[in-house]
């Protein structure tokens, strides 16, 4: 829970920086994803590799999986 909490950290501030690394942060989120069995944050992993990859506007895809990453981080904080 305590590596789990601090793996959303990582990826919201990567997600956030000055220059997001798109592709290793997902990478990164969909093996964390994997090992927490959160289905939900590899969904919105994977709608946001799917919309890039498409060319697709991807503005969608980033917000749902910037909520899903601010909940954990919320869920974590509420405990």
């Amino acid at each position: 829970p305590v590596a789990f909490w601090d793996d959303m950290a990582h990826a919201d501030d990567l997600l956030n920086g000055a220059e997001p690394v798109f592709d290793y942060v997902t990478q990164f989120l969909a093996g964390v994803a994997d090992s927490a069995g959160d289905t939900d944050l590899a969904q919105a992993t994977r709608d946001l590799v799917k919309a890039r990859t498409a060319g697709d506007s991807w503005g969608l895809p980033l917000t749902r999986l910037r909520g899903e990453i601010k909940s954990r981080l919320t869920d974590r904080i509420a405990i």
